[in-house]
């Protein structure tokens, strides 16, 4: 039996935990090599990975002796018997101190750790590796410049249908709205489908093309009732899979990057355009599309934009509590 030793990087949550999740791993593997083997234990969201890390192996916490419940509760666990070390990346965990160890959380992580503030999550990740260290004698490289906090997009991604459908439409700016529904409570701008409705005939009297990331029903009824020709749900004109890998999502992210306009909101989902290759083509100038974030209050946003990586106008923040609100803001500004 091999002594090396198996990490094992496990979350339980959501797209955007799982997201902000991969530069640490990412960052392990890069400065480790071979000093380990590598896993990933998650529900969905297996692309972000395996783009950038082909060589991971993606494992099912049912081949696992222990319960995610049980996980849950830890920053890391090593099972030595196994030879396993598990690895928390569900940054929530050390935020919310939900579980039986809160004293433990709020000795270590009270002072570093923000919410969807990246780089405090590599201050926060820091933490807990100089904490296996020091318990368990596993010593961990680690480059803590908070540079590399961004996650990086999945490379040579494939978006050339989208290409052919925008010059075919070349007569037209296209807006993509991100119609998803928030996946951990989070309070939106848009309460439900009439506002998305409202939002839609905004932009259709203003000749946009709407596109929208994920089918609604209700939305394809309203486009045939009305014959609302220049609106389209991603997933169909494109031919998309849907699978726990969530190739989708980070389709339909560089897609919105390529329209003249984008709505954001506060969603994990949402929180895509957060990474280097987007923001890189903004400071070369050659990608600079209108991205507007729109929430109730700035709280996601300002953690998002640290300056430390953002750069100034590269997302647009409108804060906005209704569907109201966002038509008169959008209407008096110098977006569209």
């Amino acid at each position: 039996m091999s002594n090396q030793i198996k990490i094992v990087f496990y979350n339980f949550f959501n797209i955007g935990d799982t997201y902000f999740a991969q530069p640490f791993v990412k960052n392990i593997i890069d400065n480790n090599g071979n000093n380990f083997q590598y896993y990933i234990m998650a529900k969905f969201n297996y692309f972000i990975y395996q783009s950038i890390l082909p060589d991971i192996n993606i494992i099912d916490n049912d081949n696992i002796n222990l319960s995610s419940g049980n996980l849950q509760s830890y920053d890391y666990y090593f099972f030595k018997e196994q030879n396993i070390l598990f690895i928390n990346t569900w940054i929530g965990n050390y935020i919310y101190i939900h579980c039986h160890r809160k004293e433990y959380f709020l000795t270590y992580y009270k002072e570093t750790m923000v919410e969807c503030d990246p780089v405090s999550y590599i201050k926060s990740y820091q933490t807990m590796l100089n904490l296996i260290l020091n318990k368990e004698n596993i010593k961990i490289n680690y480059n803590n410049d908070p540079l590399l906090a961004v996650p990086t997009f999945p490379p040579n991604l494939d978006i050339n249908k989208f290409l052919n459908f925008k010059k075919n439409n070349t007569g037209k700016k296209i807006v993509f709205f991100n119609n998803y529904y928030p996946g951990s409570g989070q309070i939106l701008s848009i309460h439900n489908v009439d506002d998305r409705i409202r939002i839609i005939d905004f932009f259709i009297k203003k000749n946009y093309i709407v596109l929208l990331p994920e089918y609604e029903h209700y939305l394809q009824v309203y486009k045939e009732k009305n014959n609302v020709i220049d609106l389209y749900f991603a997933p169909v004109i494109f031919d998309m899979v849907i699978n726990k890998s969530c190739y989708n999502v980070y389709f339909n992210a560089k897609v919105a990057h390529n329209c003249d306009v984008v709505l954001y909101f506060d969603t994990g989902k949402n929180f895509t355009y957060l990474n280097q290759e987007f923001i890189d083509e903004y400071k070369n100038n050659i990608n600079r599309n209108t991205k507007i974030h729109f929430g109730i209050s700035n709280y996601y946003f300002n953690s998002l934009s640290n300056p430390v990586y953002f750069p100034e106008g590269y997302v647009n923040f409108i804060q906005a509590e209704n569907c109201d609100t966002i038509i008169e803001k959008l209407e008096k500004s110098n977006y569209l």
